[in-house]
């Protein structure tokens, strides 16, 4: 795109805000997901999900294999010769106000 065209593709009245906490809290749980995947888990092959509780002070931030299995829902891959092409699944829920990780929850 020329002379800045990719400007135009922003909804000028949509916006998501999120807090300085949360954004602490997602950049803690990338560091904590690379920590557990000692760097053989290419990020580029992941989806992140972000939820935040409904009364707003907890988070969820899950790193899914992109996977084209489901099962209820749920990711599931199919290994090739014994052989996963992903690393595992990785959800971590934190507190949001103290950056404090609750519970990490591995898939597969």
């Amino acid at each position: 795109m020329i002379n800045k065209e990719w400007r135009e593709l922003f909804n000028r009245n949509e916006y998501h805000e999120i807090t300085g906490s949360y954004l602490l809290v997602i950049e803690d749980a990338k560091r904590k997901f690379e920590e557990i995947s000692k760097g053989e888990w290419d990020l580029k092959k992941y989806v992140v999900w972000l939820q935040i509780s409904t009364n707003q002070k907890y988070a969820s931030i899950g790193f899914i294999p992109n996977i084209e299995n489901f099962i209820d829902g749920i990711p599931f891959e199919i290994p090739n010769q014994g052989m996963y092409q992903n690393g595992r699944g990785v959800q971590f829920y934190y507190e949001i106000d103290n950056v404090e990780l609750k519970e990490t929850i591995f898939m597969r």
